[in-house]
């Protein structure tokens, strides 16, 4: 689905994800649900099966952590960590 942009050095240490741009410094460290969102959405081969193994780790509804793992998603994307493999895929 995604994968972390070339310019993004990402590491992790007892399964909490540290993540610093390259570009401009920015240190961004996640908190539980933001580690267990991260590594779906770079290891997960779609949405369904991305929210199918959440629910199994967080207590709550699939429609709220639809709702929640889109925003999430956005926000990386926006900021750059982030980049769609089927949009990069296309741009070759």
């Amino acid at each position: 689905m995604y994968q972390i942009n070339t310019f993004i050095k990402c590491s992790e240490l007892y399964d909490e994800y540290v993540i610093v741009d390259t570009r401009t410094g920015e240190y961004y460290e996640l908190n539980e649900i933001g580690n267990l969102f991260f590594r779906e959405i770079i290891t997960a081969k779609d949405e369904k099966s991305a929210i199918s193994s959440l629910q199994e780790k967080i207590e709550a509804s699939p429609e709220t952590l639809t709702v929640e793992y889109r925003k999430f998603i956005k926000k990386l994307v926006d900021d750059g960590i982030v980049v769609n493999k089927r949009v990069e895929a296309n741009d070759e």
